[in-house]
């Protein structure tokens, strides 16, 4: 079975503990939830990795990854993290999206996915940071038929986020005064080198990665960690 986006819902406020909105997971086979938050950190939680835990229908997701633009704990700054939950409960419930403190202002998308692994989802995974435009940067997976997923926190507000051609955007998010944030995905047929790129005015930005494995298929028994293109 192929992996496939089911839906994505979106939800952003200005400034909070917590984010919490209602989601749907559809029937579906092998479903994974994940969530994409963006957040905009400061001094008060300590300017890294804003988020402490996120639940669905009160079941705990796992982080895969997060990247904070911020050099050293203390200040302010942007940050992208990616959690997942394997098999959700076929439900409408709410996600709740808990924060160190309060942070400025976020943006998060959640999307159920179909055809995942339900072992070990995360075949490859990395987070890259920088001040620069146009970030580019990329995973190596393992094994066939990855379907590979992003987010992208710029620091610009008022910028756009424009995917490569490759890319199918998910969500374009755009917090005022905080941050924009931008999700997409991209298919990988064959194992190796995939890049996910943005089109993009100079800012500081935070970028996660990931490539789903399908159901069904060999999974590495830990997910990897590649390190590769700009501003890891």
């Amino acid at each position: 079975m192929a992996i496939a986006v089911d839906h994505a819902t979106t939800a952003q406020q200005d400034g909070g503990s917590s984010n919490t909105f209602s989601f749907i997971v559809n029937a579906g086979s092998n479903n994974l939830l994940l969530v994409l938050v963006s957040a905009e950190a400061n001094g008060g939680n300590n300017g890294n990795d804003p988020v402490t835990g996120i639940t669905f229908n009160g079941v705990a997701l796992t982080k895969v990854d997060s990247r904070h633009t911020n050099v050293s704990p203390g200040g302010s700054g942007n940050s992208a993290e990616m959690w997942q939950l394997i098999n959700p409960t076929v439900t409408t419930a709410n996600i709740v999206v808990s924060y160190t403190g309060i942070v400025d202002g976020d943006a998060i998308t959640a999307i159920q996915v179909t055809g995942a692994h339900q072992t070990t989802p995360i075949n490859v995974f990395d987070g890259f940071k920088a001040n620069s435009a146009n970030p580019s940067n990329a995973v190596i997976t393992t094994i066939d038929d990855c379907l590979v997923f992003d987010v992208l926190t710029g620091s610009g507000s008022g910028t756009t986020l424009t995917p490569d051609a490759s890319q199918s955007q998910q969500s374009n998010i755009t917090n005022a005064g905080h941050l924009r944030s931008a999700t997409s995905t991209e298919a990988k047929a064959s194992a190796g080198s995939v890049t996910m790129s943005w089109t993009m005015a100079s800012q500081v930005w935070a970028q996660i990665i990931a490539a789903i494995a399908p159901a069904g298929t060999p999974a590495s028994s830990t997910p990897l960690r590649m390190l590769m293109g700009c501003g890891t």
